[in-house]
C-alpha cells in the first residue's frame, strides 16, 4: 500500500497503515478523522483496500490459521466459517429466531445490489435459494456468506474551514465509535451482538448527541460478512429492538 500512495503523490508525507481485520474499512476513516480532530492535520486522504483474490487457492481461510491460540485452539484446527458458526447457531437458539427470517437478509441485501453497477454479488434471489445453497458450517451456507473479494475506496477528510471553501454542501462527521471485545469465543454471550458493537455504537451517539437511535438515524450500512450479523450489529447498535426468545441458559 505505501508503494501505490508513493505514486499517488504521497512522497515526503506523513502516512500510517490502519489494520483490524475485517473493520478496517471502517477505521482508516476514523483515523482520519483523529488525525483532522487533533489539528495534527489539515487534510487526509484515507484509502482502504483489500485483496482477497491471490488467496482463494488452496481455500480463503488458509489464510487466517496463524490467528490462533496455539496452546488453546490450534489443536481444535478451527477457521472463521466455524466460529461465526458457532454464533449464528447460538443467536438462532436462544432468541428462537429461524433460519427463514436470517435468509430474508440475504435476499434483501443482493436485490438492493441490482441497483449498483459496481456490485460484486447482486442477485434477484429467494428464500428458498439460500436455504438450498451449499452448507459451509452448518447453519452457515454459501449464500449466508460474503464471497471472496478485491476492493477499494478513498475518502478525502478535512477540518471544516477547508471544507467551506471547497464546498457548499459537505458531509460532516458528527461521531465515531470504536471497542475492542475479547477474541475467545468462550468468553462471550454469542446470543447477543458481541459488546464492541454496544460500546462503539454508545462512544458515537454521545458525540452525535443521538439518544434514540431508532427514531434519529434514517440510514444505516451494517457490517454484514454473514447475513446474521446485520441482525447482531442493528441490535448491538440499538437501531432496532433486541430479539428476545424463551431460552435463558
Amino acid at each position: 500500500m505505501s508503494t501505490w500512495l508513493m505514486g499517488a503523490g504521497g512522497v515526503g508525507k506523513p502516512t500510517m497503515r490502519v489494520y483490524v481485520g475485517g473493520a478496517t474499512g471502517v477505521m482508516v476513516p476514523i483515523a482520519a478523522w483523529w488525525h483532522v480532530a487533533s489539528g495534527h492535520c489539515n487534510t487526509v486522504l484515507a484509502v482502504a483496500e483489500e485483496k482477497m483474490s491471490s488467496a482463494d487457492m488452496p481455500h480463503p481461510q488458509a489464510v487466517f490459521r496463524y490467528i490462533w491460540d496455539p496452546v488453546t485452539e490450534v489443536p481444535l484446527q478451527p477457521n472463521l466459517i466455524w466460529i461465526f458458526a458457532m454464533e449464528m447457531h447460538r443467536y438462532m437458539y436462544k432468541c428462537g429466531t429461524k433460519k427463514e427470517d436470517i435468509a430474508l437478509v440475504s435476499v434483501k441485501n443482493k436485490r438492493n445490489a441490482l441497483d449498483h453497477p459496481a456490485a460484486q454479488v447482486a442477485a434477484n434471489i429467494t428464500v428458498d435459494d439460500v436455504l438450498k445453497s451449499e452448507v459451509l458450517v452448518w447453519p452457515v451456507q454459501l449464500l449466508d456468506i460474503s464471497p471472496v473479494s478485491d476492493g477499494a475506496a478513498a475518502i478525502v477528510v478535512t477540518n471544516e474551514n477547508t471544507a467551506r471553501r471547497q464546498t457548499d454542501t459537505p458531509v460532516w462527521i458528527d461521531g465515531v465509535g470504536w471497542a475492542l471485545d475479547t477474541t475467545s469465543w468462550t468468553n462471550r454471550d454469542l446470543a447477543f451482538p458481541p459488546e464492541y458493537a454496544n460500546v462503539a455504537a454508545q462512544m458515537a451517539y454521545r458525540m452525535a448527541g443521538i439518544t434514540n437511535p431508532r427514531r434519529e438515524i434514517d440510514v444505516a450500512e451494517v457490517y454484514d460478512p454473514f447475513d446474521y450479523k446485520e441482525l447482531h450489529h442493528m441490535e448491538g447498535a440499538w437501531t432496532c429492538q433486541k430479539v428476545r426468545g424463551t431460552e435463558t441458559n
